[in-house]
């Protein structure tokens, strides 16, 4: 939490033994001038990571060993383990899916390690991190903190595109976060080219809003804003979707119930 980091500072600038002031006052004014940044014992840092999209929308965090070889005489303990984490939302729960030691041929191959996450669901944002555990318990930071989208590739020819949740129920209460947009009110199409046209149509045939998919993606979300950025009414609605490479059309209905 940000009292955490809060009073992790304090600590770092003082010297002294870390102390909780959720009940206490730091007066800074009492504080040296000078920070005495030398005298806690720093774990080994967290490793730089990425997150990969697959075929089958698990999602890959990899990493390189770099921070197995780190040393410092301020050092709180060699380097033990990595433990690689995910959450629905940048700010937790956190849990941890998986823990990993040097050098295991279950995950280190060409130079990196790779660990697939079994959680993952196309079109879901999660936040993965990977901690490094000294052999004294102590953990790194999460400074690697990255929020990534599962997706997989497009598909190289237009066939049946999909409309998932469907029916969406706006009151279902679906876990998780978007940084696009409600996570509630999200609409994905699935099974589209890189570059295609989203049409979406009213029960009438009123045209209620265009989306131009241009991602090296296999979806593409839409947040129920009609042309004029307005929550559309429960109702049955149409869509045709065209490869503007090819032609090739392909169209479908779903639902929304508020």
């Amino acid at each position: 939490s940000i009292r955490d980091v809060a009073d992790r500072a304090i600590q770092m600038y003082t010297g002294d033994p870390l102390m909780k002031y959720d009940s206490l006052q730091y007066k800074p004014e009492e504080a040296p001038t000078s920070g005495r940044y030398n005298t806690i014992p720093i774990p080994v840092p967290a490793p730089v990571i990425r997150i990969e999209d697959t075929k089958a929308a698990a999602n890959k965090v990899l990493w390189g060993p770099q921070v197995e070889s780190f040393n410092s005489p301020r050092m709180h303990a060699a380097f033990s383990h990595y433990e690689v984490l995910r959450a629905p939302h940048p700010l937790g729960p956190w849990t941890v899916i998986d823990s990993v030691y040097p050098g295991d041929p279950e995950y280190f191959a060409d130079g990196e390690y790779t660990v697939v996450d079994p959680f993952s669901n196309l079109g879901d944002n999660a936040a993965y991190a990977v901690v490094s555990v000294d052999q004294l318990g102590g953990r790194s930071g999460m400074s690697n903190l990255t929020v990534h989208e599962t997706q997989a590739p497009p598909v190289e020819k237009l066939g049946k595109v999909y409309v998932i949740p469907n029916p969406l129920l706006v009151t279902s209460g679906l876990s998780g976060s978007d940084p696009s947009g409600e996570i509630g009110d999200r609409i994905q199409f699935v099974g589209l080219t890189s570059r295609c046209t989203i049409m979406i149509f009213s029960y009438t045939g009123q045209l209620i809003r265009t989306i131009e998919h241009n991602r090296e993606t296999y979806g593409q979300p839409w947040y129920q804003l009609s042309i004029n950025n307005q929550i559309i009414a429960s109702g049955v609605y149409y869509f045709v979707v065209e490869d503007r490479e090819t032609g090739a059309k392909s169209n479908g209905k779903f639902v929304v119930i508020h």
